[in-house]
């Protein structure tokens, strides 16, 4: 695992040809809707049989419903009323939900709400998916054709049109797909996946009538576009960004029988990038990673109703080559979003892409997701090594308990504050993801193996009901602030034996059994988990013990600065430096750890019944630099400016021109003359008079023509802006006030890389004048590049 260690059981992707079902409880619940279905080995309890009991997670969810019973059903079904004809009962919401990308916060609400129903026995979370469900269906009949939308789309004069006139020019032959733009429309079939899984959720979980219905009108109308399409056109459309469509035409496959859906299942998937994927190859450098995982996904569930070997291939590669290579420390990928470049049997540099727009939370949803699909193919407990991982470093520090809020991206580099949502102006996908994330804290816990085996594959407090053995266990830990994991046996009815497997993480060691008080022998199989079978009682408990001792892990990339990352157990450490205040890049010298063993270095602190390591300052040759540091949980750090990576260096090697690159290494001089900056993934933190139309994906800015306002100060300024190199074909002017100052061509010449290219103002343009309009205009087929940044800069 890139910055945190290889997932070393290679049993992982072995040649398992079973796989995970549905999420429901007991086999019997998996009696073939189809012929070739491919039968699970393991599978979770659903969230039905699972009580969350007091621990931050239930915090969690507890903050999560809060926010979800604020928003209002009639603000987020306003677009989905208005596409339809019908006048909407209330405005739209604000952020992503007032673009061409509306109506997909509603899928993931959809689901989050469908957990909440079900989790935390909450009515009202009952009462509100009905109603959205019947709304959609009154939008369905408006229609009459089966089509739910809220999206729009953009015509090439900037003119607002209904999403449906899409699919009319797609019919029609007229295709114009970007990667994440279609006919002008901002990935509708990713769109649509969203609120087609929020239904077919909620059909599962919680029965809603209706549900299934709206979901089968509305894949209709789908199939119907599809089939207007030869082979070519079909690839065509499905170079746009089309998140995991192809699970959910596999998933109505499973539960209707319908081959029209599995067809069509198998049809959604795009050669170009996914035929590698599927003969094993990983070609994934440079791709955009939520876009990938979210299909993958959906492989998944393909190979799991269809017995497609290829698409199990696939979400293999793609998981071991994510889980293996790509990966930070807190578990998620992605540096702006792309995966950055891996070598054939290593990581690539990721020491160079730690920075403020790391790890984006959807891909961490979709790798979660995707982990449960491999585990119950081949089950195996470095699969929850790395679940863990993400879920507790990544998933929960992502989310502000406090307020209910989420981040998109979660920032690796030092100093970066994390960015929370606002509660009605933003909706990004991050939000939608955050959502559905913190109402599935009970879904991954408990797992059925066969008929007589349970396996514990998260540590987090809950009680289990397994009716079919009328058994009642209860889970008791301070995980992860200590190892001691204690299961009782509450109820259990009948004589028949039965297995407790509880998994052992590859950083524990050795574990300590009790049974019944007793100390017993603890054998950590081949698949990591030590199991106890025998006839079991009510009264009955199984106590382990696991040893957290702190460990660091290296960045790949090599040379004496090369950052590490701290564990404590399962925990991701970082320094803590102070309460979040303004914005990355950090600008005071970057801290260190000076010694021959950094791990000798920190000591625990008395943090009342929190975890905290203190590391005094550098003195007799070893120790912190600049100064002393305190090293706390990376999850816990909502408010605080944090180093979740730490060079560390040799005593030897500590000399005063390392000193000194050290120094530099946080200072960039073009940085330090910013007049004036935009930041595309935070429009609602611009700084000063700025202004900037909203366009694009969070993260970047992409239009036929952009515009930005910019202050500019007394001194000569010039323009930086910030593109991604892998951009090819990309051929635009670059103007200010209307003077065209460049012409730009991308041309791929350095895959994987974000620069910033310099642009000189003539004088007489800004003569006189506060702000400056930037704007970027296409001139090739292609129109303008990813935009990731603009700056004026003191010439």
């Amino acid at each position: 695992m890139a910055g945190g260690g290889g997932l070393t059981r290679r049993r992982v992707i072995g040649n398992a040809v079973v796989v995970a079902g549905s999420n429901a409880a007991g086999f019997d619940a998996l009696a073939a809707m189809v012929p070739d279905r491919v039968q699970p080995r393991s599978m979770p309890f659903g969230p039905d049989r699972v009580t969350l009991l007091p621990s931050p997670w239930l915090d969690a969810m507890e903050a999560n419903r809060r926010y979800l019973l604020s928003l209002d059903a009639d603000r987020l079904l306003s677009g989905f009323r208005t596409q339809a004809g019908l006048a909407p009962r209330a405005p739209v919401y604000g952020g992503w939900e007032s673009d061409t990308i509306a109506g997909h916060t509603l899928g993931h609400y959809l689901s989050a709400l469908g957990y909440v129903r079900v989790q935390a026995r909450c009515d009202r979370a009952g009462e509100r998916i009905a109603y959205i469900v019947a709304e959609l269906a009154a939008c369905q009949r408006a229609r009459g054709n089966g089509f739910a939308g809220a999206f729009t789309r953009r015509t090439p004069q900037g003119k607002i049109e209904p999403g449906i006139y899409v699919f009319d020019e797609i019919r029609r032959g007229d295709i114009r797909a970007k990667r994440f733009s279609l006919n002008g429309a901002w990935a509708p079939l990713y769109n649509w996946h969203k609120l087609l899984a929020g239904l077919l959720d909620v059909d599962r979980l919680c029965a809603t009538p209706g549900a299934r219905d709206v979901a089968l009108g509305l894949a209709g109308y789908i199939d119907s576009v599809f089939a207007t399409l030869d082979d070519a056109r079909t690839q065509q459309v499905l170079s746009c960004e089309y998140g995991g469509l192809n699970e959910s035409m596999a998933e109505l496959y499973a539960r209707t029988g319908d081959m029209r859906w599995r067809a069509l299942a198998r049809r959604i998937s795009d050669r170009a990038t996914m035929a590698p994927l599927c003969a094993g190859r990983d070609e994934l450098d440079g791709l955009h990673a939520n876009t990938m995982i979210a299909k993958t996904v959906g492989a998944a569930r393909v190979y799991e109703t269809t017995g497609d070997r290829q698409a199990a291939v696939a979400a293999r590669t793609l998981w071991s080559s994510v889980t293996d290579r790509r990966s930070y420390a807190c578990g998620g990928t992605g540096d702006f979003e792309y995966f950055t470049t891996a070598g054939p049997h290593g990581p690539g540099d990721m020491g160079a892409h730690i920075n403020a727009r790391t790890c984006e939370t959807c891909a961490t949803y979709n790798m979660l997701k995707l982990t449960r699909h491999i585990h119950g193919w081949s089950p195996d407990a470095a699969q929850f090594d790395y679940y863990e991982r993400a879920h507790l470093n990544h998933i929960m520090a992502q989310h502000d308990p406090q307020t209910g809020m989420f981040t998109y991206m979660l920032p690796m580099g030092t100093g970066a504050a994390r960015d929370f949502s606002m509660p009605a102006d933003d909706f990004w996908c991050c939000v939608g993801t955050g959502m559905e994330s913190h109402a599935r804290h009970g879904e991954s816990i408990w797992w059925q193996r066969g008929r007589d085996e349970i396996t514990l594959n998260l540590f987090i407090p809950s009680e289990l009901q397994w009716h079919e053995r009328g058994a009642r266990i209860v889970l008791d830990t301070r995980y992860p602030l200590d190892g001691q994991v204690t299961l009782s046996i509450r109820e259990v009815t009948g004589t028949d034996p039965f297995t407790l497997a509880l998994r052992v993480p590859r950083w524990a060691g050795q574990p300590r059994l009790l049974l019944n008080g007793r100390p017993v022998a603890a054998v950590v199989e081949r698949d990591g988990y030590v199991r106890i079978r025998r006839v079991w009682r009510a009264g009955d408990t199984l106590g382990m013990a696991l040893v957290f001792t702190l460990r660091k892990e290296p960045a790949p990339g090599g040379g004496v600065l090369a950052p590490s990352a701290f564990f404590y157990g399962p925990l991701l450490l970082a320094a803590d430096l102070g309460p979040a205040r303004g914005e990355w890049p950090w600008r005071l010298p970057q801290p260190a750890l000076i010694a021959d063993d950094a791990c000798a270095l920190p000591v625990r602190m008395n943090d009342g019944n929190g975890i905290a390591f203190r590391v005094a300052a550098l003195s007799a040759g070893q120790g912190a630099w600049p100064g002393e540091l305190v090293l706390r949980p990376f999850a816990q750090m909502q408010a605080r400016l944090a180093a979740p990576y730490l060079p560390c260096i040799p005593v030897a090697a500590w000399t005063p021109a390392l000193r000194q690159q050290l120094l530099a290494a946080t200072r960039d001089a073009d940085d330090a003359q910013v007049v004036d900056a935009v930041d595309p993934a935070r429009p609602h933190a611009m700084r000063g008079a700025m202004m900037c139309n909203r366009l694009g994906r969070a993260g970047w800015i992409t239009a036929t023509d952009m515009r930005v306002h910019l202050h500019v100060g007394a001194q000569p300024v010039a323009l930086r802006v910030l593109y991604y190199d892998d951009d090819v074909n990309r051929l635009f002017t670059v103007r200010v006030n209307g003077h065209v100052i460049a012409t730009e061509n991308l041309d791929g010449r350095n895959p994987g890389v974000f620069a910033w290219h310099r642009y000189d103002i003539p004088p007489d343009i800004v003569a006189r004048r506060r702000q400056v309009e930037v704007s970027f205009v296409g001139a090739g087929a292609r129109g303008v590049g990813q935009v990731f940044g603009v700056q004026t800069i003191h010439a």
